[in-house]
């Protein structure tokens, strides 16, 4: 069901995604076995969040995080604690950014670059949102600069825009245009369909400012 899910939320198939997870969380759970129920509830958790359903992501991460505790040989525990401040960043609860500082220095320190790339952009995407535009730019390209050494089309092309956007706002031209190029030259076969969507509004939001 988590692969499935997985593959449905590529393509755009939300509902059907969402029900899947579902589904692998609860095979997790009568199976008793605590590592795919974190990645099942963690897929939950990204699918709201990137569907700015903040407040099911907040509920969702605090199961997450009781299940991180006990899941301590890797990289879960940091993570369901970035997830967690990631939720409560969007809803907008007053000094989160020093927890989400730490969950993200914690996934460092754990290298996992995949998850870290991720919560980086997740997080520069809600910079953008804040309007704290030159920390979505450093975060962003950390963020780019991982996904381009993990070779993850999606990922790379998120980071992109995000970065374009935050160079857009901080009015550097230069670097905006760079990226913007890199989008347009970026092969799409690979890229999921939500990143897509991100991609060609952005495209045709500076085609429509700037023809030539």
């Amino acid at each position: 069901s988590e692969a499935k899910g997985m593959l449905r939320n590529h393509q755009g198939e939300l509902g059907a995604a969402r029900d899947l997870f579902r589904n692998a969380l609860i095979i997790a759970r009568r199976d008793r076995d605590r590592l795919a129920e974190f990645q099942a509830l963690a897929n939950l958790v990204m699918l709201e969040l990137e569907q700015h359903e903040h407040a099911e992501a907040e509920a969702l991460s605090g199961e997450l995080l009781i299940i991180g505790e006990k899941v301590r040989e890797g990289s879960e525990a940091p993570f369901a604690q970035t997830l967690a401040s990631l939720s409560r960043y969007a809803l907008g609860y007053e000094n989160v950014g020093s927890d989400l500082d730490e969950a993200l220095d914690q996934l460092r320190i754990a290298d996992a670059k995949h998850r870290l790339a991720y919560a980086l952009s997740c997080a520069a995407d809600l910079d953008l949102r804040e309007g704290q535009a030159e920390r979505a730019a450093v975060r962003a390209g950390e963020a780019l600069r991982i996904a381009s050494l993990l070779h993850r089309a999606s990922d790379v092309a998120w980071a992109r825009v995000l970065f374009a956007r935050a160079a857009l706002a901080r009015g550097d031209g230069q670097a905006a245009a760079e990226v913007l190029q890199e989008l347009r030259d970026q092969p799409r076969q690979e890229i999921s369909e939500r990143v897509r969507q991100e991609m060609d509004a952005l495209l045709a939001r500076q085609e429509a400012v700037d023809p030539a």
